[in-house]
């Protein structure tokens, strides 16, 4: 079976195609389309959509993002080829790493694919009972001069070269900032709100911003800092998350992540 590209016109099968414990992710299906750094896939067979995924190119590294097969055609290897497929798309385009976030129910598919696990992401949600945090000084608007010390400070935490990702992520972009050093960035546009921080202390102000507004965080179990914190403010553990990659293994540093951009991306 040979996978062809998923258009606007295929959008309409999402909510079709959708896990039941899945939110919609219509959205996402929309940028990959308009990102001229993605490659979404589809599967069809007599009109109907049986399987979807996407690819999302970096400089050097590619993530695969919502490989989904309809639940009535399960079990026939659609998994295994999608995924393989979108490998491909990306080792043709001479990326060194693939990388995915897998959910249990994808673990299997992606271990016989030959990814390799490298580590986990625990979901916590915000208790009923909450009291909003006390919001840090250090924390300013996103400026222009700061885009340097972003990219600088993500490639050393992601491994990867991934600023066109960064770029067009920066509106509401929040800075912490300490004895006139850029410590840490909080993305609100990118995905669940990526949080990147050099220290524990603009790690854990930037989460206490972040959850002020949003009821959910997911972050490297490598981070005792941030997942203790959770804990110690009670908040309530949810899921876990599997990293994996396929090729190069990259030095990346998870106790400086401090919320995860999204399943699709890290």
């Amino acid at each position: 079976m040979k996978g062809v590209p998923f258009t606007k016109d295929d959008l309409k099968w999402i909510l079709v195609i959708k896990p039941d414990d899945w939110t919609d992710f219509t959205s996402a299906f929309e940028w990959y389309i308009e990102n001229e750094n993605c490659h979404p896939v589809k599967f069809e067979e007599n009109g109907q959509l049986l399987s979807v995924g996407s690819v999302i190119m970096n400089e050097d590294s590619a993530w695969l993002g919502h490989i989904i097969t309809h639940k009535e055609h399960r079990k026939k290897g659609l998994g295994t080829k999608m995924t393989m497929a979108l490998v491909d798309i990306a080792r043709n385009a001479g990326k060194s790493s693939v990388f995915l976030i897998a959910t249990d129910m994808g673990l299997p598919v992606y271990l016989k694919c030959g990814f390799v696990i490298d580590s986990k992401y625990h979901g916590y949600n915000r208790p009923e009972e909450f009291q909003p945090f006390e919001i840090s000084k250090n924390i300013r608007t996103f400026e222009q001069k700061d885009l340097d010390g972003l990219l600088a400070l993500d490639r050393a935490v992601s491994g990867e070269g991934r600023s066109h990702l960064l770029n067009d992520n920066l509106e509401g972009a929040m800075v912490y900032d300490k004895d006139t050093h850029h410590e840490g960035y909080f993305l609100p546009k990118l995905g669940d709100g990526m949080i990147i921080a050099s220290s524990d202390q603009a790690g854990l102000g930037l989460m206490q911003y972040r959850l002020n507004e949003v009821k959910h965080a997911i972050t490297p179990v490598a981070n005792t800092t941030a997942i203790d914190f959770l804990q110690d403010n009670k908040f309530v553990y949810t899921k876990h998350y599997t990293r994996m990659y396929l090729g190069e293994k990259r030095n990346w540093q998870p106790q400086n992540l401090f919320n995860r951009i999204g399943g699709h991306l890290g």
